[in-house]
């Protein structure tokens, strides 16, 4: 199975092409995102990680949306049948969203429905003839508890069910399947 690990930075995972713009210890692959096409051939990954690196792509990358040339180009390298898992800050964070001078956009729930459902009304169609097959969206990772009591900690780490009803989340994950 082949796996990406896209916009690593210093979170390198083991059994993944590592690939971030940086050369730091256990990137695989050096390459800037903003730079199409990505050194790989079409339909090369089974698995592509993109984890907290969407929100850092600048709205516009030469003449078109940067975000939708990004994902674009991952659903080139992926193959069909293969899941791109994208993580990012929550958006119930709010203004937290951009606590980050390098975050340009919050990414909801249904940024990703347009290239996910064939009959989306929205304008991204025009924009582009990509289609995932599925999309699948879950918070994850959850806000230390109110007053950061700790026996609602531990009761959390003891019940992981309980983060979701007395915490907030801090990351949205969407999968979307080719």
């Amino acid at each position: 199975m082949e796996k990406l690990n896209f916009g690593c930075g210093r979170k390198i995972l083991p059994g993944f092409v590592n690939l971030d713009f940086v050369d730091l210890p256990g990137v695989h692959v050096r390459h800037d995102i903003w730079v199409f096409p990505y050194p790989f051939p079409g339909e090369k990954f089974d698995y592509i990680l993109a984890s907290h690196v969407l929100e850092h792509i600048p709205p516009i990358l030469g003449h078109r949306d940067g975000l939708l040339q990004v994902v674009e180009e991952l659903h080139r390298i992926l193959k069909s049948g293969g899941t791109l898992e994208i993580r990012v800050p929550h958006p119930s964070m709010g203004v937290y969203c951009f606590n980050n001078m390098t975050h340009y956009r919050v990414i909801t729930p249904w940024t990703f429905e347009p290239l996910a459902i064939a009959t989306h009304p929205s304008c991204i169609g025009y924009f582009s003839n990509i289609r995932f097959s599925r999309m699948v969206c879950e918070a994850d990772s959850y806000q230390r508890m109110p007053l950061q009591s700790r026996t609602l900690g531990r009761l959390v780490n003891r019940f992981p069910k309980l983060g979701p009803v007395i915490g907030r989340p801090l990351e949205l994950v969407v999968r979307l399947m080719k």
